[in-house]
């Protein structure tokens, strides 16, 4: 056979598996670029999914199987590869993402996955109810996402991506519509567990008449979008569930019930604005220091499940609003002040720069070893930090700070960022937190300042605003230091009781 196509997208040409998508059409290509070998590329074939659920990217030439896999979503960089483990006689593609063999199961990313039971591998399924206006089962439907078929199980344990999915129960464990499922005991979104309660929680798709079907997921306590608790801090948010409880009288006591009843005294408010979906009884608003100091505050708000960060808006027709953002889903009984604007809930540590930006959550610090030193620095059990930025290769046993000035044997920080001198960082001090003497040098911050008229060895600072030294005065200023009278130094302090 000299050509012949494929599918829509391959072709054999003069010995050679191209791909049309290229112009001129382009051999096929692994991750680094260079042509994919393959052995028989004559017989070469597609390999029909069990379930057809997208693009074909399984192949074989009866000699060894071949994938097509991506790198990246947003830009995306596609690629072919080779499994030369997998057995071209027992293989079989269950959908785009999963395959089997007599031995293995195999994920499109490349990865072999060694399931206990190679023939009892499965994906599982992504077909659920679709309702109409009235609560009635009209057909089953997919999700409508594209992340579909991500899910697979051998019967000992659950894959979400070709990664076994721990502590999930195989035996009971069940796919929900669009990405959540749940195993009886936990809820998963996209394969990670969401703060919700597992007995309530239900996820149902509905057609409204409105446009298409829609995704209502909530527990007793809450609705949820995107594996995200909400809060329905808008009257109109709380409205348009109302037609979704009207044809669901299965479900009582859950938060759109007790939202029906709530008392306006016993309603959560921020700044006079009721808030609905938020329990009443664990309700609380707690106030913590910015990286600005206790002079700049920031508002946390929540309940027993979870925090949020409010932000108060006055439009020009004068009707206030709040907008929540989500910070953490433990309670907000579990928030704890670190200082210079770090706070913990337990497991994650967390960073309020300003109360205009909401909190920064610090994925590599060990929560039970943080703590804060000065100036905007902390540290753990394995990194230092400056205003959250995680500092690497800082050695803690040679580790001083200073005013806004830090060093160990190799490297010196100004205010976190890196500051090269020429002195031995055994001969720096910092006599101000703003000033630091590097042998016979002086920096103000990160500037240089001229010592022509300074006796270094002399210089003493006084307060926060002066300094002298055995010949002159000076005034710290923009620049650094300013000569001056000895009549502007402050009086000194009284000793007097």
């Amino acid at each position: 056979m000299s050509s012949g196509m494929i599918t829509e997208r391959l072709a054999y040409r003069d010995g050679q598996i191209i791909d049309l998508c290229f112009a001129p059409p382009r051999p096929l290509w692994q991750k680094d670029g260079s042509p994919l070998p393959i052995q028989a590329p004559e017989h070469f074939h597609v390999l029909i999914p069990i379930e057809a659920d997208g693009p074909l990217r399984w192949f074989s030439d009866g000699l060894c199987i071949y994938a097509q896999a991506q790198q990246g979503s947003a830009m995306a960089y596609e690629y072919y590869y080779a499994i030369p483990e997998a057995d071209p006689a027992s293989f079989t593609v269950l959908n785009q993402r999963y395959a089997r063999d007599a031995r293995h199961a195999y994920y499109i990313t490349g990865k072999t996955i060694r399931t206990r039971s190679a023939e009892s591998f499965i994906t599982l399924p992504d077909k659920h109810p679709l309702l109409d206006a009235h609560g009635n089962v009209t057909e089953l439907c997919d999700s409508y996402l594209n992340d579909s078929g991500m899910f697979a199980t051998d019967g000992s344990a659950v894959y979400v991506c070709g990664s076994i999915l721990k502590n999930a129960n195989a035996d009971r464990f069940r796919l929900l519509p669009c990405l959540y499922a749940s195993d009886g005991e936990r809820v998963f979104y996209r394969g990670k567990p969401v703060d919700a309660d597992a007995a309530s929680f239900v996820a149902i798709l509905q057609d409204c008449g409105d446009g298409g079907p829609r995704l209502w997921a909530c527990d007793r306590d809450a609705p949820f979008a995107g594996g995200q608790r909400q809060l329905a801090a808008d009257p109109q948010v709380q409205a348009q569930w109302n037609a979704f409880f009207a044809c669901h009288p299965e479900l009582t006591d859950y938060w759109w019930h007790r939202n029906q009843t709530t008392t306006a005294s016993h309603q959560p408010r921020y700044q006079g604005i009721a808030l609905q979906g938020l329990d009443a009884d664990s309700f609380a608003i707690i106030s913590l220091a910015s990286c600005w100091g206790t002079s700049c505050r920031v508002d946390l708000l929540g309940d027993r499940h979870g925090c949020w960060q409010p932000h108060y808006w006055l439009p020009d027709d004068g009707q206030a609003y709040v907008t929540l953002e989500p910070v953490s889903q433990a309670s907000i009984s579990s928030i704890r002040e670190l200082g210079s604007g770090y706070f913990t809930d337990g497991q994650h540590i967390f960073l309020l720069e300003t109360g205009y930006s909401t909190a920064i959550k610090l994925g590599k610090a060990d929560a039970n070893s943080f703590h804060v030193l000065q100036a905007g620095w902390a540290r753990d059990a394995r990194h230092f930090y400056y205003a959250g930025v995680a500092k690497q290769g800082i050695d803690a046993a040679s580790f001083q700070q200073a005013g806004h000035y830090a060093w160990d044997r190799q490297r010196l920080f100004s205010r976190g960022k890196p500051l090269q001198v020429d002195a031995p960082h055994s001969e720096l001090r910092s006599p101000h937190p703003e000033f630091l003497i590097a042998g016979d040098k002086l920096y103000y911050d990160r500037r240089p300042v001229s010592t022509r008229r300074i006796h270094l060895p002399s210089l003493t600072f006084i307060g926060s605003t002066h300094a002298r030294d055995r010949h002159r005065c000076y005034a710290i200023c923009e620049t650094g230091l300013r000569e001056c009278p000895e009549s502007e130094l402050p009086a000194p302090a009284s000793t007097e009781p």
